[in-house]
């Protein structure tokens, strides 16, 4: 089922609160992970203070412009996106 506009603008307005205090950003690309190894990393990045988003690529540099952060261009990397964001 789709979103809807509102929930969209939410889910962007979410993660662009996350970017706001982050110390790191990794994008990785997941494809391939299974999904025990998805919830391990998952496990590891919130004992270690940092989440693990997966996104699409145009929620991603969305959030990440209203930050600041124009220069980075997830557009041009390849496969599927997830960030591990150090808070």
């Amino acid at each position: 089922m789709p979103k809807s506009r509102s929930e969209k603008e939410q889910a962007l307005k979410d993660l662009a609160d996350l970017l706001k205090d982050f110390k790191s950003v990794i994008f990785v690309d997941y494809k391939g992970l299974k999904v025990k190894e998805a919830a391990e990393i998952k496990s590891i990045c919130k004992k270690q203070k940092a989440q693990y988003i997966v996104a699409k690529k145009t929620l991603i540099k969305l959030a990440l412009e209203k930050q600041g952060l124009k220069d980075i261009d997830v557009k041009n990397m390849d496969g599927n996106l997830a960030m591990i964001i150090g808070l």
